[in-house]
């Protein structure tokens, strides 16, 4: 572990270490650190490794050496403005959060507003459309990470077992997963949502 590293080479430290786990501003710490830029899509980006992973942090009490800064490389690419189905990002390395597909399958908890009507692109619990069309994202390889991979039971549900969905096989299929920030109730909003766009 990097953290016992950093005590082994330095003796005393004391500090803690973070994946989405606390309010960090994680990205701008990132940023800070030379590990990347923020993209035009509000994410950061990796080069030569894209923006599908997580971001690991440890706060200490003694002073590292840091990388330097690493400039923009985005260029004069739109390709996540242009694909975002909600006009989420409004100008380039804005978002308006309330627009954004995830916010709305996600933390939204009352009623998904009627404008998003067949815009969500058959998503029913977050969006990576911003990321899925970023040409940084070519680089990006399949984590070996087991804990990541799909469960066979969700990689078999077919349109019509998501249709029938009930909590108690919600719970089987997603009970250990971060799909629980959505609850049950939440999943069965999203999936009636879809149906009044023609899906």
């Amino acid at each position: 572990m990097l953290f016992e590293f950093i005590k082994k080479q330095n003796g005393s430290c004391n500090g803690r270490y973070f994946t989405d786990s606390a309010p960090v501003l994680e990205r701008a710490w990132a940023v800070e650190a030379g590990l990347g830029w923020i993209g035009k899509n509000t994410n950061l980006i990796v080069p030569k490794k894209g923006s599908f992973f997580f971001i690991g942090e440890l706060i200490v009490d003694i002073e590292l050496k840091y990388d330097n800064r690493i400039n923009d490389m985005c260029g004069s690419c739109t390709k996540c403005i242009s694909s975002c189905p909600t006009n989420s990002l409004v100008t380039p390395y804005v978002l308006d959060s309330n627009r954004c597909i995830s916010y709305q399958t996600i933390e939204n908890k009352e009623k998904i507003p009627d404008k998003y009507i067949g815009k969500f692109k058959n998503r029913v619990f977050g969006c990576d459309i911003c990321q899925d069309v970023c040409p940084w994202n070519k680089f990006s390889e399949p984590t070996k990470e087991k804990a990541f991979k799909p469960d066979e039971k969700f990689l078999k549900l077919s349109s019509g077992g998501w249709n029938e969905l009930n909590e108690d096989k919600y719970k089987e299929i997603f009970g250990s997963t971060a799909v629980t920030r959505t609850k049950y109730s939440g999943m069965k909003r999203n999936i009636e949502f879809l149906k009044k766009g023609g899906k």
